[in-house]
């Protein structure tokens, strides 16, 4: 399936459908429960564990570390499974479509825009931007990210790849899709990514990143939002939420990893100067080896891909199947 992205500049100034107020959310999933390892804190840095409820763990949130991280990185990584054919077509499916699955995709995506954000960048930008609208603070505005433990894949080339897989799926689906890049020789801090995702007015704006922790048995997926509280944008915390929410179950479900929860914090850029709803997912940690193997895996990555898409239209639908035009950004 060709691997189509819209110019950005074309697409300033669309506006898509809002969303339903769906998915159930654990209210037990709080900042604190996450296990943000280095890589997914690129641009973020650790939060201060009174304000987001989480008890520090040995990895460092990736814009904690101004000093530019090892492995760190704020963004997020998503991969995925594409079933080429889904336009209520029930005999005839492309590559892919397993036990008929391309004959029920959903048609949730119709007038709606997804922008997914491929974390992290070929060559790092060793400027600084705030972290937020009117912050004081500032982190560096783009790292290359993790590398894989085993595979030694990195971490940028990785959250393309699953992206693209994304793209495909949520295109079956109806969606209209922008990246923010489509090739890992750019120059975009995480603020910009932000503004990209601000100026088109999506349904959602996902960010796909790896992890890594200096533990190398930490493993499993989570989501990131900002918390209720957040300064800049704690406005868009239910939404963020529920989003993120949606994407965990569903991919959790759909690839059998485990489940690190939904964490909260106020220390990523890229979240920060978002005016739409959010999810930035850690897709596994590539200082695993099992999760580093896996996510090499192209029927793994495809798995991810559906399970993000699958959260997305559990959240456009609020879990009920109905959809509604009610905007959210």
């Amino acid at each position: 399936m060709k691997k189509k992205n819209m110019l950005i500049g074309a697409m300033i100034g669309l506006l898509s459908a809002g969303m339903l107020s769906g998915c159930t959310m654990d209210t037990s999933r709080r900042a604190g429960q996450g296990y943000l390892g280095a890589a997914a804190a690129e641009e973020e840095e650790a939060e201060d564990p009174e304000k987001t409820g989480k008890e520090e763990t040995e990895e460092i949130a990736e814009d904690d570390k101004t000093g530019l991280p090892e492995n760190g990185d704020e963004e997020e990584n998503d991969s995925g499974d594409t079933d080429q054919d889904g336009d209520d077509s029930d005999g005839d499916s492309d590559e892919d479509s397993d036990d008929g699955d391309s004959d029920s995709v959903p048609q949730t995506g119709i007038g709606r825009h997804i922008v997914i954000d491929p974390g992290h960048q070929e060559k790092a930008n060793e400027g600084e931007e705030f972290i937020g609208p009117g912050a004081a603070k500032k982190k560096q505005k783009a790292t290359v990210g993790s590398k894989g433990v085993v595979t030694e894949t990195d971490e940028y080339e990785l959250n393309l790849e699953i992206a693209f897989l994304l793209q495909e799926e949520l295109e079956e689906r109806g969606f209209e899709v922008i990246l923010t890049r489509d090739t890992n020789d750019v120059d975009i801090s995480n603020a910009e990514r932000a503004q990209i995702a601000n100026d088109i007015d999506p349904t959602a704006f996902i960010r796909i990143h790896a992890d890594a922790s200096s533990d190398p048995e930490t493993s499993g997926i989570m989501t990131i939002c900002q918390s209720e509280e957040n300064p800049y944008n704690g406005y868009m915390f239910n939404e963020s939420n529920r989003l993120s929410t949606c994407i965990l179950d569903s991919t959790v479900e759909e690839t059998g990893a485990k489940n690190l929860d939904v964490w909260w914090t106020d220390t990523m850029t890229g979240i920060n100067w978002s005016t739409v709803p959010t999810c930035q997912i850690q897709v596994g940690y590539l200082s695993n080896a099992e999760d580093d193997t896996n996510l090499q895996d192209e029927s793994y990555r495809r798995k991810i891909a559906s399970g993000i898409a699958k959260g997305i239209d559990d959240y456009v639908t609020g879990n009920s199947g109905d959809t509604d035009d009610s905007d959210d950004a």
